[in-house]
């Protein structure tokens, strides 16, 4: 089957550092587990392995009815796309923060902190701008 295919190539890319922090961090979770675990990801057994987690119930019965796209390819670069895009938000959210302590750090007359932090930012804003189409790299 396509998707599991799909789900083959997808779900070992994807780390916890790409979720966490997201709403929908319990249904990633369990993906990955029942990946690992080679089991049937079905509408059944994600509700299953979230079961205790009431925002994922309530985002699950959505995720799962989008309709599939057209060809193998065309689903690839979508989840491509998707993984892609929990990582530049990982990013600014990573980016935000550093924001806020360089801003803590400068108020406080701590240089070498803000320096360090800026130096940090500065990298973030690197990798997040290979994420993003030439010319909208932004930060």
């Amino acid at each position: 089957m396509a998707s599991d295919e799909l789900r083959n190539i997808i779900l070992p890319r994807l780390e916890p550092t790409d979720y966490e922090g997201l709403a929908t961090a319990a249904i990633f979770r369990a993906l990955a587990a029942l990946g690992k675990d080679e089991q049937e990801i079905s509408f059944d057994s994600l509700s299953e392995a979230t079961a205790d987690n009431l925002m994922a119930a309530e985002f699950l019965p959505r995720l799962m009815m989008n309709e599939p796209a057209e060809s193998f390819d065309e689903s690839l670069a979508d989840a491509n796309s998707c993984l892609d895009a929990l990582r530049l938000m990982k990013l600014d959210r990573d980016i935000d923060e550093l924001s806020t302590q360089i801003a803590e750090a400068d108020r406080n007359g701590e240089n070498e902190e803000r320096d360090r932090l800026a130096m940090k930012k500065l990298g973030l804003s690197k990798q997040r701008s290979t994420f993003l189409p030439h010319g909208k790299a932004g930060n």
